[in-house]
């Protein structure tokens, strides 16, 4: 995707000045919804279509059900915190 392919080429800087720091990366990926991490689709219908239940499938096998219906909905999903872990 053309914006995960921004922050790349910013990280990959050969002067440090122009590389984001952590601080800035999480402001970043917080602000990023699922349409801005999606692999860009083929124009081809039936491309399409194995591409969205391919990438949709991977969410189920990735992230916990209710993580991964939010971000297929394009939502934010928000940090829980528990005493040993945090869940993103």
């Amino acid at each position: 995707p053309k914006r995960m392919g921004e922050i790349m080429k910013k990280c990959w800087s050969s002067d440090p000045q122009f590389r984001p720091d952590a601080k800035d990366l999480d402001m970043i990926y917080g602000e990023m919804t699922a349409t801005d991490t999606e692999p860009l689709v083929e124009s081809n219908p039936n491309a399409r279509m194995r591409t969205e239940v391919a990438t949709g499938d991977m969410l189920y096998k990735v992230f916990p059900k209710a993580v991964a219906d939010k971000l297929k909905a394009g939502q934010k999903v928000e940090p829980e915190t528990h005493n040993n872990v945090t869940i993103f």
